[in-house]
């Protein structure tokens, strides 16, 4: 049987996405900070999510989340 794979994941983003997250993941946001595009696709500044865990699983470095209005409302909702 052959593996899938989501079509996202064949972009190398610098960025956390929902192809990243293949199971349910904790995560502990250690900062947010306001900073350029590191796609260099845009001049845009992003608030930018840090996590504390190095890896979302063995030998894969967590990314980085922007913090658009979506993922703004769910991390409030789920932090209160």
């Amino acid at each position: 049987m052959t593996e899938k794979t989501h079509y996202r994941k064949a972009f190398d983003s610098p960025y956390l996405s929902s192809a990243d997250i293949v199971e349910p993941t904790v995560l502990t946001i250690s900062k947010v900070l306001f900073e350029a595009d590191k796609t260099r696709r845009t001049k845009n500044v992003f608030n930018t999510a840090y996590f504390k865990e190095k890896e979302i699983r063995p030998d894969e470095a967590v990314k980085p989340m922007i913090l658009n209005v979506t993922n703004s409302k769910m991390v409030r909702q789920i932090t209160g």
